[in-house]
């Protein structure tokens, strides 16, 4: 008799657990709390031909150099063969660009390339440039953009400048070959008279060279936002540079002995 009661309860038990409901156990979340969802991507292309690195690449990338920012172009080699003071030498997809004769450089819309220059035809110097001032940069690959002019045969790149940072920087770095570099960023809150972006460098290196380079630029950035509509805006932008260097030479010692 009590193996029959048993037995009974047993059974009892185990029809209850299966008609339980599922919502029973497992109660559904409120639907009524927001849910933050974040997506990662590149932006899509017009042509193969045409990529856009935005200021989140140069801060996985980090860059201190117009150099640096260079090498964010797929299949761009930047050389420098005589201590930083003049523009890079460029190879870019198989052409030799020398320092920007077949790549066109922009800076928000701007030529860089000087028409007539007695180091080369178009020649493109960048050193000027500020990378932490970068919002993004716009690669072209190929003869197959005409608005870009006629230096861009081999390529093109436009980079264009922030308006704004979230925050005012003060940065001092230094490295290898007596390096130092001394970089300050004024951005007062949205909302200020002509909305002032100001960004200063000072860069200094000596070079991995017998006599020392004595490299040494100065850099300043300004924007004041003039005009601003929905569609419209207009902006003052000025900026300064100036840099000296003991430059080491190329001529062969036999043509300097005694």
């Amino acid at each position: 008799m009590i193996l029959h009661r048993i037995v009974a309860l047993t059974s009892a038990l185990l029809f209850c657990i299966r008609a339980t409901p599922p919502h029973a156990q497992d109660k559904p979340a409120n639907s009524s709390q927001p849910v933050e969802v974040y997506v990662w991507g590149e932006q899509p292309t017009s042509a193969a031909t045409e990529q856009t690195r935005w200021q989140r690449d140069l801060e996985l990338r980090p860059s201190n150099t117009p150099s640096d920012v260079l090498r964010l172009t797929p299949g761009l080699i930047i050389g420098q063969h005589h201590g930083g003071g003049k523009a890079d030498q460029i190879l870019f997809r198989g052409f030799d660009s020398d320092h920007g004769t077949d790549f066109a450089v922009f800076i928000d819309g701007i030529p860089v390339n000087m028409v007539s220059h007695a180091h080369g035809q178009g020649y493109a110097d960048l050193h000027w440039l500020i990378p932490e001032t970068i919002e993004k940069v716009e690669i072209y690959k190929g003869s197959y953009f005409a608005q870009l002019g006629d230096f861009a045969t081999s390529g093109a790149m436009n980079i264009i400048t922030k308006q704004r940072d979230k925050d005012s920087t003060l940065a001092l770095m230094g490295g290898s070959y007596n390096t130092q570099r001394y970089m300050a960023i004024f951005s007062p809150p949205e909302g200020t008279f002509l909305n002032p972006y100001v960004a200063g460098e000072v860069y200094y290196n000596d070079g991995p060279f017998k006599n020392p380079n004595n490299y040494i630029r100065y850099n300043l950035l300004t924007k004041l936002n003039l005009f601003s509509t929905a569609s419209n805006n207009l902006t003052f932008l000025g900026t300064f540079f100036k840099t000296n260097w003991d430059a080491s030479g190329e001529i062969p010692a036999r043509a300097v002995r005694d």
